[in-house]
């Protein structure tokens, strides 16, 4: 198994085992929106919703430093997307200019369970900074401390008509290889 492959296992294997994360993808999905982000309200909610992660390379993806004798650093830029989509008709949240619907479909019931799963997600990852093994230790972009870091969640258009809740975590994985 290859370097990227133990590690992305790994990594899904650690937000998958986060209760009521939804589905999670070991990369980013194009297609049939439905089968791939809806969950049937079996975990507590009543209709449909959106609630759905997705790991994946970020931007440079993988970055080579050459070490002497040969040896190299790798640090490999993870990025875990996720999407949280819930009507939440009673929201309080302020109406904008696009009306009561924008209000409804994105809630603060989606802002807050999407905030609660990041922070679970974040944990999950963070617990095994060597992602059992796979890596010497995790880096937070930027400032190399061992952490995932994530902004607040912000409004998104999902598969360009479907108004959601989206974060995007990220973290380096680093390892010295001959």
């Amino acid at each position: 198994m290859s370097e990227y492959t133990a590690q992305r296992d790994a990594i899904k294997a650690a937000v998958t085992g986060v209760a009521n994360i939804g589905r999670v993808h070991d990369r980013p999905r194009y297609g049939d929106f439905h089968d791939h982000y809806v969950v049937d309200g079996d975990d507590g909610w009543t209709v449909p919703h959106i609630r759905a992660w997705e790991i994946g390379l970020d931007d440079p993806g993988v970055v080579v430093e050459r070490l002497s004798a040969g040896w190299r650093h790798r640090y490999r830029r993870w990025r875990v997307s996720g999407y949280v989509g819930l009507v939440d008709a009673a929201a309080d949240d302020p109406v904008d200019s696009e009306g009561a619907a924008v209000a409804a479909a994105i809630g603060g019931a989606s802002y807050h369970l999407i905030t609660e799963l990041a922070g679970s997600v974040a944990d999950a990852i963070d617990i095994d900074p060597t992602l059992g093994g796979t890596c010497l230790h995790l880096h937070a972009p930027g400032d190399g401390a061992n952490a995932v870091s994530y902004a607040e969640p912000t409004p998104l258009f999902l598969m360009g008509t479907i108004l959601c809740w989206g974060v995007v975590l990220r973290f380096t994985t680093y390892t010295v290889i001959a």
